[in-house]
């Protein structure tokens, strides 16, 4: 169950910067947990808000030299998930959290399948027990895997429970954003205005992945990309990936309506 805060991230041209806000009556989760060193320039009194970036888009000079107590990062589910319920959090995971907290920072973490305009990064078992693809060509092309295959809904929840065993309460992580589904992991396949590949992410398999997420974490924060009914229920917080871009509209965007924007959707 969550949680103590909604915590809400924004992304800024490749920097995030994070909104904690408090719940009435309940105790901030950085009191509750050992997060580690502070980083009195960047937080405020608070570790879990402030600016951050991803040290894949920095060099380490860059990083060192911003004042941030968090840092985020997108891992493809392949680099974990060999099989199965078969991981390996040695190689990729475990290296990024030790080199975050080496930094006295705490990590973000999203699980991703599909980064348009990268290759794919759905597991190889996957992929050889027949998993199909949808194949797209906007912002920079990629391939979409079936989300209604049933070894792909098997795999997803074999790896959020396997995650939540390892990982709930580590305190080198101040959050996990949910990812795994759509474009980047922000639950969304829109390529156009038809709505021909709105239906690729069945609803029933994200309201599936937010029970396994509740159930697996009950001590680090969730976040999701967008206010999805059940992960809101579940009192999940937010993040925003185009803040700023796409997240008023109406007259603060200059007069332009977008259903998709960001704070429109909360607002609903």
């Amino acid at each position: 169950m969550q949680y103590s805060s909604l915590l809400l991230t924004l992304l800024i041209s490749r920097i995030l910067i994070i909104f904690p806000t408090q719940v009435k009556g309940q105790v901030p989760y950085f009191e509750t947990t050992n997060l580690g060193s502070y980083n009195p320039e960047a937080e405020n009194g608070n570790p879990l808000k402030g600016f951050l970036s991803n040290p894949d888009w920095h060099s380490t000079g860059e990083m060192l030299s911003f004042p941030s107590s968090l840092e985020f990062y997108y891992l493809g589910l392949n680099e974990v998930m060999t099989g199965f319920n078969t991981f390996d959090w040695e190689t990729h995971l475990e290296s990024r959290l030790d080199n975050t907290a080496s930094r006295s920072r705490h990590a973000i973490v999203r699980f991703v399948l599909d980064m348009p305009g990268e290759d794919s990064y759905v597991p190889q078992f996957l992929i050889d027990a027949g998993l199909k693809f949808d194949s797209y060509s906007n912002y920079g092309g990629g391939q979409s895997p079936d989300y209604y295959n049933n070894n792909l809904q098997t795999a997803l929840q074999q790896f959020v429970e396997a995650f939540g065993a390892a990982y709930d309460g580590d305190t080198r992580i101040g959050f996990i954003q949910v990812g795994l589904l759509g474009f980047w992991g922000e639950w969304h396949t829109y390529t156009d205005n038809s709505g021909a590949t709105d239906n690729w992410i069945p609803d029933s398999l994200k309201d599936d992945l937010v029970e396994w997420f509740d159930s697996g974490f009950n001590v680090t924060p969730i976040q999701v990309r967008y206010p999805h009914p059940s992960a809101m229920s579940a009192g999940f917080g937010l993040h925003d990936d185009s803040f700023a871009y796409e997240t008023l509209d109406g007259e603060y965007n200059g007069g332009v309506s977008a259903s998709w924007f960001f704070w429109r959707l909360v607002e609903e």
